[in-house]
């Protein structure tokens, strides 16, 4: 069966659609090696999701439902996917997470335009995961990249994760669990069980312990790109 390397895990996938294989290929492993889970929707489950959702293709919908099942199996390992543009800059990963439409897009493409490609580059662009290991939070690519197909397959150092709103003006301010927390279920594949949300929670308890979190108002301006970097670059993560 198929391996891919997926932040750290060693994942079994089976491709039938070329999106969800032009996606997973920069991922395929060739040694053999134990796999740490699964993540391949059932066809009856599919062909339910068609009936749900006719105008979407098989091959949308086999890209989108398998990045909700490998979001929620990674629940199980202490990581967590979050709907989010994430940009590393100089070997720190930055996440931006924001309800369809705002623009977190938009943000880290001016930070590529800002910082230039010999310093920055896009992690992922929709689904990265955000896994814990021995020497602490990085934020990984996945083969689930939204419409851009944005990835890199990588884990990097987490710098920050930030919650971007539209405002008249630019302001970033670091935020607590009990204020973020509601925000990150709100941008994540929701769990569907009482064990996997408490697993979600305990992850997110931690992460909150380790990693920084902001929430920032900005008006999509390259003056936005600044104001978040000076306020992210200096926290300890």
């Amino acid at each position: 069966m198929p391996l891919y390397g997926i932040g750290g895990f060693c994942v079994e996938l089976i491709p039938k659609y070329p999106t969800l294989m032009r996606q997973a290929e920069p991922y395929r492993v060739t040694e053999e090696r134990p796999a740490d889970f699964s993540v391949m929707p059932e066809e009856s489950f599919l062909r339910e999701q068609k009936g749900k959702y006719p105008e979407a293709s098989p091959d949308m919908l086999e890209y989108v439902f398998t990045g909700s099942l490998f979001a929620r199996a990674a629940l199980r390992h202490e990581a967590i996917v979050l709907h989010a543009s994430a940009v590393v800059l100089d070997g720190a990963a930055y996440l931006f997470s924001a309800a369809s439409g705002t623009g977190k897009t938009t943000h880290t493409q001016m930070w590529l335009s800002h910082f230039g490609a010999e310093r920055a580059f896009i992690l992922n662009d929709d689904m990265p995961l955000i896994r814990r290991f021995p020497d602490g939070f990085r934020a990984c690519g996945t083969p689930f990249a939204g419409s851009t197909g944005w990835s890199r397959n990588a884990c990097v150092k987490l710098a920050g994760i930030c919650f971007l709103e539209r405002a008249a003006g630019n302001s970033i301010r670091r935020i607590s669990a009990f204020e973020g927390v509601p925000l990150f279920l709100g941008q994540t594949p929701r769990a569907r069980d009482a064990e996997l949300l408490e697993l979600q929670l305990a992850t997110l308890d931690r992460l909150f312990r380790e990693a920084p979190v902001y929430r920032m108002g900005c008006c999509m301006s390259p003056e936005a790109v600044l104001c978040a970097y000076e306020a992210m670059k200096g926290a300890d993560a």
